[in-house]
């Protein structure tokens, strides 16, 4: 803010880019963003789970 310029002070809104690392996947059974993890399953392949409650993220 700036009265000589006549620039109000406040929040100002501004977009701007967001690492991955700051962004969680929405877990639908506990309403809220959670951690993944990596599960090998018993076909040998990996799958995403999530870590609060181990359910796959794919399923």
């Amino acid at each position: 803010p700036n009265p000589m310029k006549g620039e109000v002070g406040g929040i100002v809104e501004k977009d701007m880019p967001i690492h991955v690392s700051n962004v969680a996947l929405f877990n639908p059974s506990v309403q809220k963003g959670d951690r993944v993890g990596i599960k090998v399953l018993e076909d040998g392949r990996k799958a995403r789970v999530f870590k609060s409650n181990g359910e796959l993220v794919d399923a």
